[in-house]
């Protein structure tokens, strides 16, 4: 009997993951190990937007997606990262509004998102001071890349009434407010 051949899935993106008959294999991205100490680091020292973002996604807290804090990926280390929707999170500080910051930001984003990675970015403040709404840009982005891709196993407890909600939301037309 032969093996089954990887072949690319269905998803939306160059190199976007594997597919083995039915089973969905998220996309190895190469890291620098020497990467990994720093990451540690980090790790024992978030910032305090980074710590409330962390509150909310870890322990699959997040619709029962797995985020991992402060991960290798190529040469960089990102603040959060979901393996199975090859989803980066990042937090920007002050340090991030210096034109040199932003362009070094800018790179390191491209890069990323060549390997079919959804790069998505809050400002500290905006983590800080308005969560709730850090929280559902983050699960809009989640919906927008499952349903761009079907071949993505959603977790057990995923609320599949989401995608209701957001189907809805489309179809409704905005409050008009009158004087």
């Amino acid at each position: 009997m032969q093996r089954p051949r990887a072949i690319p899935s269905q998803r939306e993106g160059a190199g976007r993951g594997l597919t083995k008959g039915l089973i969905t294999m998220a996309k190895i991205i190469p890291y620098n190990p020497t990467l990994k100490a720093l990451a540690r680091k980090l790790r024992q020292n978030m910032t305090f937007g980074e710590t409330l973002l962390w509150n909310e996604l870890k322990e699959d807290k997040l619709w029962g997606l797995d985020f991992d804090r402060q991960r290798c990926l190529d040469n960089y280390i990102v603040d959060f990262y979901c393996k199975e929707l090859m989803l980066a999170i990042e937090i920007d500080g002050i340090s991030h509004d210096h034109k040199e910051a932003f362009n070094k930001d800018e790179l390191r984003q491209q890069k990323l998102e060549s390997f079919g990675i959804t790069f998505i970015r809050f400002s500290e403040a905006d983590v800080k001071y308005d969560i709730l709404n850090v929280i559902r840009g983050i699960e809009g982005i989640v919906v927008d890349i499952i349903k761009k891709d079907n071949s993505i196993k959603l977790p057990k407890g995923f609320p599949m009434e989401v995608f209701d909600d957001y189907f809805t939301s489309l179809l409704t037309p905005p409050c008009q407010h009158t004087a």
